[in-house]
This record gives structure tokens, sequence and C-alpha cells, in this order.
């Protein structure tokens, strides 16, 4: 294991090469890699804080923070991904039954939303098709019509909004009686001659 001083690492005027073993810091000390000495660092670097602990890596005012024993990355910071089609968070290796959330934590739930800002033509885009949570349904037949989804759950929250009027329109509902856990519901409307379709969204 390599210890160097904090002092010897101020003073180095070239690169620092490594042949082997680590390069240990003292408890909170940085390593700055634009030359900054003293204070939070301006610009870049690195630190071990032993209060979470975690292992930081700063730039100006962001700070990537990876938890030592949670193994949690915290971000305090916005995520910039660029403008490049492939530029995507992605979350790999979700099994059934153990699919990954994204989630916004804080004090209270009550206090912490998501929010998202669509530029241009941007937008949220959730599943449609057989295992979908949103689609449109075929049109009503004397007052209802059935959808068939696998997405869907006893305690599914499903909302619905009018696509296309056909018929002598009623109100709509979706009732919990009507589901299928992991196959299908039923849209009726107050109106047994409604002919209408009906976009549909499932909240689980």
């Amino acid at each position: 294991m390599l210890e160097l001083p904090l002092s010897l690492l101020r003073s180095l005027a070239g690169p620092l090469t490594i042949q082997s073993g680590p390069l240990t810091l003292q408890t909170n000390q940085f390593l700055y890699l634009d030359g900054t000495v003293s204070g939070n660092p301006a610009n870049a670097g690195l630190r071990y804080n032993s209060a979470v602990p975690s292992l930081d890596i700063f730039a100006g005012g962001a700070v990537v923070q990876l938890n030592v024993n949670t193994n949690v990355v915290s971000l305090n910071g916005p995520v910039s991904l660029g403008n490049n089609q492939n530029n995507l968070i992605r979350i790999t290796g979700a099994a059934n039954g153990s699919a990954p959330t994204i989630a916004a934590l804080g004090s209270s739930d009550a206090n912490v939303s998501i929010s998202l800002v669509p530029k241009g033509t941007g937008g949220l885009r959730v599943p449609t098709g057989g295992n979908g949570i949103a689609g449109v349904s075929g049109a009503m037949t004397a007052g209802s019509v059935t959808v068939n989804t696998g997405a869907v759950t006893a305690s599914s929250v499903i909302m619905l909004t009018r696509a296309t009027a056909g018929g002598t329109v009623g109100s709509l509902a979706a009732a919990p009686a009507s589901i299928v856990a992991g196959a299908s519901f039923v849209i009726t409307s107050s109106s047994g001659t409604d002919t209408s379709t009906v976009f549909w969204w499932i909240i689980n």
C-alpha cells in the first residue's frame, strides 16, 4: 500500500504513476484533479468521506456519492445525458417479480414529486399491447367492452377517457369486480347504446 502525505500530492508538477498497490488518502482529504489545494473543491476531484462512509466524486457543485455500506449511488446535481439518442438510463438484469423502481425519496412522501418535462415532441412512453398498461379499446357493444391485458391486477386503478364517441354516450366505468387479474377488465357505459371506443390507462 502506498501512502503519500497531502503536501507531497500538492507539490507534484507532473503526472503521478502508480505501478502497483492502492493510493491512500487520509480520512476526508481531497485528491484534486485541477490543482486546487485548499477549501472546498472548485472544479473536480475525489475524496473518501468517513462520515457516510463513501467515495465522493465532485465536479463544481455536483457530487456523485458511492455509499460503501449500502452500495447506493447518490447525486446532488442534475444528470445530463447529452443529445445522442443512445444516451439512455438503462436498468438491466430485472427478473419477473423484481422489476426496478425509479423513486423520489424524502422526509415525507407527501412532500416529494417526480416531474416529467417534455421537450418538443418528447413525453412519457408506456407499454401497450398484450401486456400494456395503456391503450384504446374496441367499440363498445350494448354499452360494454372487454379489454385484454396481462398488466391488470385486482388492485389496479384504471383511468378512462372517451377516444371516439359513438351511439348515445354515457358515463364510463371499469368496476373492480370486472377485473380478471393478469387477463382482462370490462369497461361499461351508463348508456346501453354507447358504441364509443375508450382510452384506458392502468396504474398499479
